[in-house]
Formats: structure tokens, C-alpha cells, sequence
């Protein structure tokens, strides 16, 4: 019986790996479809073995969402030079501002006067005050901001004066009584004045889900 449980579920894991995995980043792999994996493998062998509490089965995936975030979260990311991590913490500095501490007004600390922001679809946002108040209507709807950055690739420029980040994201987010989960890729721009490195730019664009 054990035997048979096991290659149906390497039967079933197969299919689910050859069609979430099909051309996708290291990033949604890792933060994404992995742990959809663990939960479809619990999931299966649960089933079989009389089954877990569903209230088990939340907890569980709790605290494989937490592992998971605070893995992330604490890891420093290798960079040829040290001013390259100076700006990625520079980024989740600014995501706790407006996100966790809800302070979108704190973010004039961060950005320059003359930010700009582009989103996919062409909309754009120029000046501080405008990308302040986009930050505010996003969070006067959305609670328990959660995010994951992953693939960074920072370059400086200028005598590194100024920087381009590329970034991938993972976003979810409760809107109402739904949530939310947004995944795409930001190209962002920094430039240092007075030995302080501020964001002047940034550009949103969505990758829509495997269908």
C-alpha cells in the first residue's frame, strides 16, 4: 500500500512540476512554486494516511509561508562591490516604509524631487507628491503587504554616482475579503547627491500567470 501511495504521488508531482516549472525564473521556482509543491505532496499523503485537521494543514502552510519570507528576507545577496548592497537594502528600506510602517509621507526621505514612476500600460506618475499620493491610495485599500525580491541585478554608472537595478517581485496582499498576489519585474534608477542615494525612477511591468 505504502509502495503504491508513493509512485502515484511521484506520478502526481511529476505532472505538477513538468507544467509549474515550464519556463520559469529561479525566482518563482523558489518562492513560489516549491512551496506549492510541499503543500500538493502534504496535501496527497494526508489524503491517504487518514488525512490531517484542516486546521493542521493551515498552520503548516504558515509556517512554510514564514520560512520561506524570513529566508529571503534576511539573506544578503553577493555583489561585486559593497555599494551595490547599500542600494537593495536601500529598496527594502523604502518597501518597509510605505508597506509596513504605512508611512507614505516618509518617503521623501528616499526619493528624489523629481521621481518618476511608469507603470505597464503607459500611466505615469512625475514628481514626489504625485508618487506619495499612488503609494497612499494603494494602501488605503490594501492591508498585510507582503513582498519577496529576487534575481537583483544592480550596475553603477558615473563614477557610481548612479545606479540601475532590475529586480523581480513576488507581492500579495489583502484587498477587501480577497487576496491579492502580483508578480512582475521593476527597473529602477538611482543617482547620489551629497553622499545620499535616492530613487529618481522606476518602472513597473506585470508578468501575467501561467495559464
Amino acid at each position: 500500500m505504502c509502495v503504491y501511495v508513493f509512485l502515484g504521488s511521484l506520478l502526481n508531482i511529476g505532472k505538477y512540476c513538468s507544467c509549474e516549472f515550464a519556463g520559469k525564473g529561479a525566482g518563482y521556482i523558489l518562492f513560489k512554486a516549491v512551496p506549492n509543491l510541499f503543500m500538493r505532496t502534504l496535501g496527497l499523503y494526508s489524503s491517504h494516511f487518514g488525512g490531517a485537521s484542516e486546521g493542521n494543514l493551515k498552520m503548516l502552510r504558515i509556517l512554510l509561508a514564514l520560512l520561506v519570507y524570513s529566508g529571503a528576507a534576511a539573506a544578503d545577496f553577493s555583489f561585486d562591490h559593497p555599494e551595490k548592497q547599500v542600494i537593495l537594502d536601500k529598496i527594502e528600506t523604502i518597501n518597509q516604509t510605505w508597506a509596513v510602517e504605512r508611512n507614505c509621507d516618509g518617503l521623501r526621505e528616499y526619493f528624489h524631487k523629481d521621481y518618476i514612476m511608469m507603470f505597464q500600460g503607459g500611466n505615469r506618475g512625475s514628481g514626489i507628491d504625485e508618487a506619495i499620493e499612488a503609494y497612499e491610495a494603494f494602501i488605503s485599500t490594501a492591508t498585510d503587504i507582503k513582498w519577496e525580491i529576487v534575481d537583483p541585478v544592480v550596475n553603477l554608472y558615473c563614477e557610481e554616482q548612479c545606479a540601475v537595478v532590475s529586480i523581480e517581485y513576488f507581492m500579495d496582499w489583502i484587498e477587501g475579503d480577497k487576496n491579492v498576489e502580483s508578480h512582475g519585474k521593476n527597473l529602477i534608477f538611482f543617482l547620489k547627491e551629497n553622499g545620499k542615494w535616492l530613487m529618481t525612477a522606476e518602472h513597473f511591468s506585470d508578468i501575467p500567470p501561467a495559464k
